[in-house]
């Protein structure tokens, strides 16, 4: 598509490449990002498990472990628990709903009160866009999360499960309704960051790709985009590690027969204790899959996320046609 002047050119096509929300066909949205989800899935699943592995290990980190833990895990091994998160897909959608329906709403706040002469989405509406989405997905992704966590360190402690709906069944027996949701706060404070500086790179530059135009403007944009993922990923994966720790520890049995309290209590109690028993080498448990999601996943993630958008727009609303 070649962009005319800004005279001829519709207001929507001018923002980035978004959609506003109300351009969105809901049936094409869920049918293309259930697609894109589940192709996702497929890329970062096996960096996923061995992060998960890798944090809940006791050990200190080291190359030879990472090395190690994929020649134990095998092909097989690498997809524990990955038909259990498809349960992740409603989350999925609703977090890019929400970041798209708030974003527009901001966006219109945003324009009431300021001259935007280039069409631009403000910094300050793609992050509060991306906490509100973190938001209102966490209900949905917390309870898939432990529970999937738990299959993927199969073997690494005493508590095992048989699949999805055995996990799922036994945290309702055994530790209640508050179970799914073990380690949410510090779910939050881990993906909201990420999530923030994810949409800021999307919403950068938006002229330059509107034109399809690639050069040097948007590599020099692409690589800031890595170095700033890759920041967080470093800066939040403390509290990464304590999720993970959090989500997947569950009461084990004693000698006597009966239930051993957890290890931590909560997000605080953890981070001290594993500083305290096993120094702050335990905080960087794990960074390198996720360094490696961040390298990979996200630059297909962004490609993703504005095909998806593309094709679900209404067909009076389509690009193609214009």
């Amino acid at each position: 598509m070649k962009v005319e002047d800004e005279e001829t050119t519709p207001a929507h096509l001018r923002y980035d490449l978004g959609v506003p929300f109300e351009e969105l066909d809901l049936k094409k949205f869920a049918f293309f990002s259930s697609i894109a989800f589940f192709g996702e899935s497929l890329i970062y699943y096996p960096l996923d498990v061995i992060r998960a592995r890798l944090q809940v290990a006791r050990a200190p980190f080291s190359i030879s472990a990472f090395i190690r833990q994929v020649q134990q895990l095998g092909v097989r091994g690498m997809y524990r628990g990955f038909v259990a998160s498809a349960a992740a897909l409603p989350s999925f959608g609703v977090y890019f709903l929400s970041y798209n329906y708030a974003k527009d709403k901001l966006q219109a706040l945003n324009d009431r009160h300021t001259t935007n002469t280039e069409h631009r989405t403000a910094m300050w509406v793609a992050a509060s866009a991306a906490c509100v989405a973190d938001v209102a997905s966490a209900g949905l992704l917390c309870p898939v999360e432990v529970v999937v966590q738990r299959l993927q360190i199969a073997g690494l402690n005493q508590t095992s499960y048989a699949s999805g709906l055995d996990t799922t069944l036994r945290i309702w027996k055994e530790e209640g309704f508050r179970g799914y949701y073990r380690g949410f706060g510090a779910m939050l404070l881990t993906y909201i960051p990420g999530s923030v500086v994810w949409q800021q790179q999307q919403h950068q530059g938006g002229g330059g790709r509107d034109e399809l135009v690639v050069g040097q403007h948007q590599l020099a944009q692409i690589l800031g985009g890595l170095v700033a993922g890759a920041m967080t990923v470093v800066v939040t994966n403390p509290l990464d590690v304590v999720k993970t720790r959090l989500q997947t520890q569950a009461p084990s049995s004693s000698a006597s027969g009966g239930k051993q309290p957890k290890l931590y209590a909560h997000s605080w109690e953890a981070l001290r204790h594993m500083a305290k028993h096993e120094g702050l080498a335990a905080f960087g448990k794990g960074l390198t899959p996720r360094l490696l999601l961040a390298s990979v996943v996200s630059p297909v993630a962004s490609v993703v996320y504005e095909t998806v958008l593309q094709l679900s727009r209404k067909p009076s609303h389509d690009v193609r046609a214009m």
